[in-house]
């Protein structure tokens, strides 16, 4: 459950056999009646469907539905009261699984930290459960949704009240623990947030009673728990005790302190798994004291012994909240953020949360990252704006952490420049890291040659010749720029240039790159790394070296990929037959719609010795001229 939709549709309300809709009118009573309504402190008893009122679907899935309501003298209180209503599938099995959750609830005396059962209906089919209302939803949806506000509180506040939360889950634990309940799937959705800010656990149909020496259950096959929150254990043999719900409570702790967030994101069950038994574990998140992960780490042990009680628990959060300094008057400059983000380029700080950047879509998917479309808010004394975002996430954490750390040091390092992507803000110590960087309007270059190629070819062709040579000029000065400051990109590509708002280009695809060092400019590649031969020097070819002047050999044929409209080069031929190409001095051919001076330029990058080639700053003037000649270097009329 979360925030209701109030325009939810009733329809499917007919389904429920005897529940009453529309307008509301109070039940006569008869208060002699046995089981008509609860006095205070009586147990629950069977409630007549009439006494409900629905007035809003809040949940409908496969095994179950979930509706807002009203409810008169039910569950020992006075008056109305709002309630939530549970009711199965046409299912059988949904039907005896509701009945035994009902059971379950009716074993538990009411606790402040477990969602208490108020009635049910259990006469007739379908049985529905009655609980009560919380008025702020589930605590996942609150911490996303309310994340700004939270914000708005200060670090100080905001980690005491993260911290309320916390100690509500694990004493509600430690009491369902004491009554031999497993829970087996405590998640922060899993848990609601009522009046007063006090957190309930509910959602009971995955629990078990443990009974008698038997303290592990196998999980019913109806029920598809999220491994995300499921113990090492219970991956690997379906098994389910106390201690597997304190993993998921470490698990808890971490989505409150990411402020929503979901574990290990888009990793698969097998991934999952598989990172597990390496003795990964979910990083520390941002705002959250040492202690407190030490406590989440202690949670994750591989060894169920190891792994603290909930007694233990309560007392070690109790001890976090002491630590916490109380808040000074000089901390209001640090603490009023307004649920907003600092603005990272002025002062270069950089690092920033998971709940700062909203993802919108998916825009790329590599092996070990994913590229996506996203919202972030920026403010400094000047401005407080939205702005659209490229949002680049590790999802092979485990061996690429420190891969996206080196992408994000060397891309801190590099000056300013309009030529080359920009670095806004980065995350590395949060499960899955990512970085933020400017959001380019029309794509990749390669990719923006090839949608426009119509436009170019049927366009004015001095316009049309301008434009391609103003998208070299711009790649030309982004590398003149990564060049004066002894960077090596060793992957420039037509792909890995992006094109912003008025057709500017600027160099991307950082994680490749090498800072060339004490006038070293020979380096081996990267084992992991694999380079598209097609744009590959022949001595890269042939001795896995990477400097300056092969990133000219790269910027030539990125050249021709502009001057072709996006063509890719040496189609259908494999490495080894472009290195023999290359050794009997093959390159390239001129494209038929190409300038003899042009295809010069092009062919001065490809020169066999690299002394021999143009340094980047001789390219910017050379393709600066090539853009300002009034006399067709590339007639569009011939173009094949």
């Amino acid at each position: 459950m979360h925030d209701y939709d109030e325009a939810a549709s009733t329809d499917i309300f007919n389904t429920m056999a005897g529940v009453r809709e529309g307008p509301y009118v109070q039940p006569e009573i008869d208060e002699d009646a046995d089981g008509e309504y609860l006095s205070p402190g009586q147990q629950v008893f069977e409630v007549e469907r009439d006494r409900l009122h629905i007035t809003a679907c809040v949940h409908s899935g496969e095994f179950y539905s979930m509706h807002r309501g009203e409810a008169w003298f039910i569950g020992g209180k006075e008056g109305c009261t709002k309630i939530v209503i549970k009711s199965p599938t046409e299912d059988e099995e949904s039907n005896l699984c509701l009945r035994r959750e009902i059971d379950l609830m009716k074993s538990l005396y009411s606790h402040q930290n477990v969602n208490a059962l108020l009635a049910c209906c259990t006469k007739t089919d379908p049985p529905q459960l009655i609980t009560e209302h919380a008025r702020y939803g589930n605590l996942r949806y609150f911490l996303a949704q309310k994340c700004q506000v939270i914000l708005s509180l200060g670090s100080v506040v905001m980690k005491k009240r993260l911290l309320s939360f916390c100690y509500d889950i694990a004493r509600g634990m430690e009491y369902l623990s004491s009554k031999q309940v497993v829970h087996r799937y405590l998640a922060a959705n899993h848990i609601l947030l009522c009046d007063g800010m006090v957190c309930k656990i509910s959602n009971f149909g995955y629990s078990t009673d443990v009974i008698g020496d038997t303290q592990f259950f196998e999980m019913t096959n109806q029920f598809e728990i999220s491994y995300q929150w499921m113990a090492l254990e219970s991956l690997l043999q379906r098994t389910f005790t106390t201690k597997s719900d304190v993993w998921s409570y470490g698990i808890a702790l971490w989505e409150i302190f990411t402020l929503g967030q979901r574990p290990y994101f888009k990793d698969t069950q097998s991934e999952v798994l598989t990172k597990l038994n390496k003795g990964y574990r979910l990083l520390k998140p941002g705002y959250c004291e040492e202690e407190l992960y030490r406590l989440m780490l202690a949670c994750w042990k591989t060894k169920q012994e190891s792994r603290p009680s909930f007694a233990d628990i309560i007392s070690s959060i109790s001890q976090v909240s002491k630590i916490i300094p109380v808040k000074r008057a000089s901390d209001d400059r640090d603490d009023k953020v307004s649920g907003k983000i600092r603005r990272p380029s002025l002062q270069r700080q950089f690092r920033v949360d998971h709940y700062i950047v909203r993802v919108t879509r998916e825009v790329f998917r590599g092996k070990f990252s994913q590229i996506y479309l996203g919202k972030a808010r920026i403010i400094d004394d000047e401005s407080d704006s939205v702005q659209n975002v490229a949002v680049k996430v590790f999802t092979d954490v485990s061996t690429e952490v420190s891969s996206l750390q080196r992408e994000v040091d060397l891309m801190k390092s590099i000056p300013s420049h309009e030529n080359v992507i920009g670095l806004l803000a980065y995350c590395t110590d949060e499960a899955p890291p990512f970085f933020v960087m400017e959001f380019a309007r029309h794509g990749n270059l390669q990719r923006h040659l090839v949608e426009n190629r119509p436009r170019f070819l049927t366009g004015d062709g001095m316009s049309s010749q301008r434009q391609i040579f103003s998208f070299a000029k711009d790649v030309a000065c982004g590398m003149e720029h990564l060049s004066n400051i002894g960077i090596t990109h060793r992957y420039l590509t037509a792909k890995h240039v992006l094109v912003f708002t008025n057709t500017i280009c600027k160099i991307s695809s950082l994680g490749y790159v090498s800072d060339v060092t004490h006038g070293k400019r020979l380096l081996d590649m990267a084992k992991e790394v694999r380079h598209p031969y097609q744009w590959m020097a022949l001595e890269t070819l042939t001795n896995w070296t990477f400097d300056t002047y092969t990133d000219v050999w790269s910027f030539g044929v990125v050249l021709w990929e502009i001057v072709t409209l996006g063509k890719k080069p040496f189609e259908g031929f494999e490495q080894h037959e472009v290195l023999a190409r290359l050794r009997k001095g093959y390159r390239l051919l001129k494209p038929s719609h190409c300038s003899d001076e042009v295809y010069d330029t092009m062919l001065s990058c490809w020169r066999k010795e690299s002394n021999e080639r143009p340094s980047f700053s001789k390219l910017v003037d050379v393709i600066k001229d090539h853009r300002e000649r009034t006399d067709k270097l590339v007639d569009f009329t011939e173009y094949k």
